[in-house]
């Protein structure tokens, strides 16, 4: 392949992986990346549809009776779906940012630098809880 990436497929232990290699001859396992990306998405759907036939938003607030640090996050996310911002940001507006720092740490594997998934995962999480405060006693 042209521009110093090539995709193989290699073979350890009797499993067949794909691998993705680049200039520096790094490797990426990408049947584990989609693998685990598409067993989260089958989860977290059936964790929807689950709790939407039985009519509950939120099991911690059912359970706990309060919100949690990332309560909303689903109609956050619904909202921004609609293109409806206002919503979005009265809602919870951190739905985006911790979707994507969790994303990172499931697909962390993927990255050389993983610090730095860290640093991002602590930054948002604190900031959260920061605005999950400041809403309680609001």
């Amino acid at each position: 392949m042209s521009g110093g990436c090539s995709i193989q497929l290699r073979q350890r232990k009797g499993l067949k992986t794909i691998t993705l290699e680049n200039s520096k001859g790094q490797y990426t396992n990408l049947k584990k990346a989609l693998l685990i990306n598409g067993l989260v998405l089958v989860i977290l759907t059936a964790y929807y549809l689950l709790f939407t036939l039985i009519n509950i938003s939120c099991p911690i607030k059912a359970i706990l009776g309060f919100d949690c640090p990332t309560c909303n996050s689903t109609t956050a996310l619904l909202s921004l779906l609609r293109l409806d911002f206002k919503g979005y940001f009265a809602l919870q507006p951190f739905s985006v940012p911790l979707c994507m720092v969790a994303l990172l740490q499931l697909n962390r594997f993927l990255f050389k630098h993983k610090l730095w998934i860290d640093i991002a995962t602590i930054v948002v999480a604190v900031s959260n809880f920061i605005y999950y405060l400041i809403r309680m006693l609001t």
